[in-house]
């Protein structure tokens, strides 16, 4: 009996969890790095963010993509001096998802 219970409490949370999927909510998720290294008494630091970006639009489209804003660090003389930055960002991916049924979609999008 307490089985039962178990399987069948596994059962509507699994069922919960598929129907709370499926909301108009944009979803931001991704990584965060950040790295310093010193060589000959000169220290550098590169911290990088990776954003990825989910937003439905209705029931059957979805916008995804995903970039990379890294920024490298560094002393102007080496060890003294003031701090200055260089930027560099991207684009990876940026796609249109249709969702036709759950076992068809189609997509388009250029991986950059």
């Amino acid at each position: 009996m307490l089985r039962r219970s178990i399987y069948l409490a596994l059962f509507l949370f699994a069922a919960a969890t598929r129907l709370a999927a499926q909301s108009d909510t944009p979803i931001i998720s991704g990584g965060v790095q950040y790295a310093s290294s010193t060589a000959g008494g000169v220290t550098t630091f590169q911290p990088v963010i990776s954003p990825v970006v989910l937003v439905p639009i209705g029931d059957r489209w979805l916008i995804e993509s995903r970039g990379t804003f890294d920024e490298f660090v560094f002393r102007q003389d080496g060890t003294i001096g003031p701090y200055h930055a260089q930027t560099f960002s991207s684009i990876d991916y940026l796609q249109l998802d249709y969702i036709g049924q759950f076992s068809r979609d189609r997509r388009t999008g250029r991986v950059f």
